[in-house]
């Protein structure tokens, strides 16, 4: 008999997994950084201590998220959309430049790199509007719709050079064509 999970309760399977990964990943970074830590910063955990800060405030956030229904992020989904391409196109003007990408935007003493945030918006976007408006891949001006809205923060993310990010956003066209793009 399957479990019926009620709205607001976490997978905890998918939990357990991000964490997982979370922790592998800390200590992949743990042991690649020692050196240059301690060299630079004379910390040997200085890059731990920063990613393990980031991931804390990110597992809160998943689980935060994880405890709101969908259908209420959803109303936020173009004002998420409109500010992630304002966040991406601010970076090329006035963001960080790290080996030569400018990536990331500056708050005060955190920074955080806004293409990140835009493949949450585009994915959220890219969901609202395939769900409304008696949507159908038939439909030429909705497809048009679809590319604009995958493209548009794509070659945001492609001018910073954050070629990494700009992956994601040919899986979105690879979903688009699955889904039934002519």
């Amino acid at each position: 008999m399957k479990k019926e999970r009620k709205i607001g309760q976490a997978d905890e399977l998918l939990a357990l997994f991000v964490m997982a990964l979370t922790a592998v990943g800390l200590l992949l970074l743990y042991s690649t950084s020692t050196y240059n830590g301690e060299v630079k910063f004379q910390d040997a955990g200085y890059y731990l201590k920063k990613q393990l800060f980031a991931s804390v405030l990110g597992m809160a956030a998943f689980f935060v998220m994880a405890r709101i229904d969908y259908h209420r992020v959803a109303a936020f989904a173009t004002p998420l959309y409109l500010c992630s391409i304002v966040l991406s196109t601010a970076v090329l003007f006035v963001g960080r430049s790290y080996n030569g990408s400018k990536r990331w935007l500056a708050l005060g003493p955190l920074s955080f790199q806004p293409a990140e945030f835009a493949k949450f918006a585009t994915a959220l976007a890219l969901a609202k509007y395939m769900n409304s408006y008696s949507f159908t891949m038939k439909n030429w001006k909705n497809i048009l719709m679809m590319v604009f809205l995958i493209l548009f923060p794509m070659i945001l993310i492609i001018l910073q050079r954050e070629t990494g990010s700009a992956l994601v956003y040919t899986a979105f066209f690879l979903v688009l064509y699955r889904e039934g793009m002519p």
